[in-house]
């Protein structure tokens, strides 16, 4: 038994567990077409906490380089996933709604100067769209009226066990990527959040982000990302809305 399963445990769905297994190789297959080489999934339950499925990287036995590196629990650059859990912070604050307005102008902070993915700006834009579209600019901003030691404590209460320097070594660039993470945290995080507005009982109460009303509009503003499979949900009822997020690291070595 190797990392690909991980140990027998009672609460993983073997079934599942296959079934992701042989979607996760058949992507990893494709991927490698464009160079991408290595594919991790997690998949947990909101409603009890439990690990259904468990891919530490597909395709294992094949002989390219690093096929048997669990990159499920390897740190890596977060990139923009991060930016939901500021978002849902920042309202559970009342320090921003999901219009308020944020700048998304060019910025430069003691020679700190992020851009946005598409190398554009787009003036003024509610927080809500930022968030949608994964803005750089805008969350910049937000976690400078946040404050970098507050979130790296909120990152921390909430699961992240990767944040061992200090936030000053971190700075503003936290919130893109500036910071590894493991996709199990990462996605148990997740997970927690949809545990939290659910008040489901095994999420204990020092998650921090704990707010229905917050929690719901983060929700909402996810369900605007752009999906990889390019259909409008808006226009075919029957496609289920999902709140997802996308994070590519720097360099593009992670998404």
């Amino acid at each position: 038994m190797n990392y690909r399963s991980r140990k027998i445990r009672t609460d993983i769905s073997y079934k599942l567990q296959r079934e992701v297994a042989a979607l996760t190789d058949v992507w990893n297959r494709q991927l490698q077409e464009e160079g991408v080489n290595d594919l991790a999934a997690v998949v947990i339950d909101v409603h009890t906490g439990k690990e259904l499925a468990y891919i530490g990287n597909a395709n294992p036995g094949q002989s390219r380089p690093g096929a048997k590196v669990d990159i499920a629990r390897a740190p890596r650059s977060t990139g923009s996933i991060l930016k939901p859990f500021l978002y849902c912070a920042m309202l559970q604050n009342g320090q921003i709604l999901p219009h308020t307005l944020l700048p998304d102008i060019p910025l430069n902070i003691n020679g700190f100067s992020p851009q946005n993915f598409d190398q554009t700006f787009c003036g003024a834009l509610p927080a809500s769209e930022a968030l949608a579209r994964s803005l750089n600019v805008p969350f910049v901003h937000l976690l400078q009226m946040y404050g970098v030691p507050l979130f790296t404590s909120l990152l921390k209460n909430a699961g992240m066990s990767t944040l061992n320097r200090p936030a000053s070594d971190y700075g503003l660039s936290l919130i893109l990527g500036g910071a590894e993470g493991r996709l199990l945290e990462i996605t148990r995080m997740y997970a927690s959040l949809s545990a939290s507005f659910l008040h489901c009982r095994w999420l204990g109460e020092s998650f921090p982000l704990r707010d229905r009303v917050a929690l719901w509009w983060t929700f909402d503003a996810l369900k605007e990302v752009g999906r990889a499979d390019e259909i409008d949900w808006k226009v075919l009822p029957s496609v289920s809305r999902i709140a997802w997020k996308t994070g590519t690291s720097w360099g593009f070595r992670d998404a």
